[in-house]
């Protein structure tokens, strides 16, 4: 059963820097932070994983141990005629419209911002 989902960000496009974190030595914590995360033993699932694995290896030396599932390709093994982006697994399987939609919706005002 999975108990913790993350996202941790590195960059934010509404900053003039666009980095997330405030000083090179935050992220430089939050990058040690993942090291030790994906070096644990627990289980890990991604989506699209073989590319995030590939990308934390070759560009910035992180291997990811215990790399357990992959949501794209279960999901392309039980449907393999329905598409299988983040987007449109959100809005399967969970009770949230697709992400991708309801962020378009928030810059065009059409819905508001939760605070």
């Amino acid at each position: 059963m999975i108990d913790v989902a993350l996202v941790l960000p590195f960059e934010d496009h509404r900053k003039a820097s666009g980095l997330y974190w405030g000083s090179a030595e935050a992220e430089v914590a939050a990058w040690n932070w993942v090291k030790k995360a994906l070096a644990s033993p627990c289980e890990k699932v991604f989506q699209n994983g073989l590319f995030d694995m590939h990308r934390l290896w070759r560009t910035y030396g992180v291997p990811v141990h215990n790399a357990a599932h992959d949501t794209m390709l279960l999901h392309h093994a039980l449907m393999p005629e329905s598409p299988k982006g983040l987007d449109y697994l959100g809005s399967v399987y969970t009770s949230e419209s697709a992400w991708k939609l309801g962020i378009r919706l928030k810059h065009k005002g059409t819905i508001k911002k939760e605070d």
